[in-house]
């Protein structure tokens, strides 16, 4: 059998039966699995009239061939009679639509590897923007063919009782942030999650990251993030203010006695060990950070991916509108969360407005360049440190909750999107030496 006859036997089956065309619009994802031009306009005609709930047969689908001006381009009459010849009876149309998937998948396959071909003896392509081009392509490529099964009721409560039989230590749902706080109010970071942190220049954004990736490697779990703004030498040295308690302006101007020398080195001994893998390349599209992902996890088993932060990201379409693009980034870490099955924090800037409001607190609308951001994130936090502007400073306490805290030391979190639990407000302690958060009431460090 050749390919032109088994792509006419499967248009004929879906013209004269309805399981066929049952099975073929739950399998078949795109026309551009046949190749003949005349073939995916007869699919196109198919699928609409099946979008539509309308009767599918050789006069409905020349009509809609006929409406859309492509009649004598599908060959007309005489190319519908050919693929309705063509079929007796359907009894096989499974395994010619896995045979019609296959070649499809070839040819795919055929068409990168060309191109890689052509990159690696070509001086001018970016090599490394090809293989992630590629790796993208081929992605699609196996989505548009391969339909993930629906999961029965019986098996999803099967992997809920799996996990009540696991004794889960901390109690939450998900895994502990290392501050009490807010692990009771969100129970912990939870897996496929999307967490957006905004907050005005000097709020904590980065340190609060930070405190979370040394939480999480002091435990030995693996963590990757991606730094667009700070490079990965500024990092590294809060990371040793924060495990070293040294504090931080000492570090970045080099002026240390002989005891804060040595809990550097104790501190960069521990830190030597973390699993934790930094990318601090500037300009980074989603399609790189989600290559550069796959592998981390796929390597070394991350468990959480930090975006520092969101707006300073590219979009792989250049679509002239900046907030489409950052929609489409954010969407694009919500799917990365789903596919890696870990959470995900990136952060983003806010506007201006905050500088007018006189309580100075984020709200959802001040996410800059928002678009789809607040749709796709499952939470949004945002910080605010009072003892920051000038017009809080001369009152020695701040009310949080209907409980007194001191302004120069709070930070005060703000969960303004949980779509697992309510909103609220919660008191953190913030060090400004060491750049460092811990829980206000009890001072438990990370």
């Amino acid at each position: 059998m050749t390919q032109i006859e088994l792509e006419q036997i499967i248009l004929g089956s879906v013209l004269i039966d309805k399981d066929a065309q049952i099975e073929f619009f739950a399998l078949v994802q795109s026309c551009e699995v046949f190749t003949e031009d005349k073939y995916k306009i007869m699919c196109n005609a198919l699928k609409s009239l099946y979008d539509q709930n309308k009767p599918i047969d050789l006069v409905t689908v020349a009509e809609v061939v006929k409406k859309s001006g492509l009649y004598k381009n599908m060959g007309g009459g005489k190319t519908l009679a050919e693929c309705a010849g063509k079929v007796s009876s359907a009894a096989h149309f499974s395994i010619h639509i896995r045979y019609l998937l296959e070649a499809y998948l070839k040819r795919g396959i055929g068409s990168f590897a060309q191109q890689l071909l052509t990159s690696s003896v070509n001086d001018v392509d970016d090599v490394f923007e090809r293989v992630a081009k590629v790796q993208t392509g081929l992605e699609n490529l196996v989505n548009q063919v391969i339909v993930k099964d629906e999961k029965s009721i019986s098996e999803t409560l099967r992997e809920i009782r799996e996990k009540w039989e696991v004794e889960n230590v901390s109690g939450l749902a998900g895994t502990p942030t290392g501050l009490n706080t807010l692990d009771a109010a969100t129970g912990g970071l939870v897996d496929t999650d999307l967490i957006v942190l905004g907050a005005r220049p000097g709020q904590g954004k980065t340190a609060f990251l930070m405190s979370l990736i040394q939480s999480y490697c002091k435990r030995g779990i693996p963590v990757g993030m991606f730094s667009l703004e700070m490079g990965q030498i500024q990092l590294v040295q809060r990371l040793l203010s924060l495990e070293s308690d040294v504090f931080a302006y000492k570090i970045r101007n080099d002026k240390y006695d002989t005891y804060d020398r040595q809990r550097l080195s104790d501190a960069s001994v521990r830190i030597d060990n973390w699993p934790l893998f930094i990318n601090d390349e500037a300009g980074m599209t989603l399609r790189r950070l989600r290559t550069r992902a796959h592998i981390w996890k796929k390597q070394h088993g991350i468990k959480l991916l930090c975006v520092d932060y969101l707006q300073l990201m590219s979009s792989d379409t250049k679509k002239g509108n900046r907030e489409s693009e950052i929609s489409e980034i954010s969407r694009g870490l919500k799917i990365l969360a789903k596919d890696l099955q870990i959470p995900i924090i990136a952060l983003s800037q806010l506007s201006r407005a905050v500088e007018s409001r006189p309580d100075k607190m984020p709200q959802l609308s001040d996410l800059r360049e928002s678009g789809a951001i607040e749709q796709d994130a499952d939470s949004i936090w945002f910080l605010m440190r009072p003892g920051y502007y000038s017009q809080f400073r001369d009152s020695p306490t701040t009310t949080v909750e209907e409980s007194e805290y001191s302004t120069e030391d709070l930070c005060i979190l703000s969960i303004a999107k949980f779509r697992a639990g309510e909103t609220k407000l919660l008191p953190l302690k913030w060090n400004s030496n060491l750049m460092k958060f811990s829980d206000y009431e009890t001072s438990t460090n990370f």
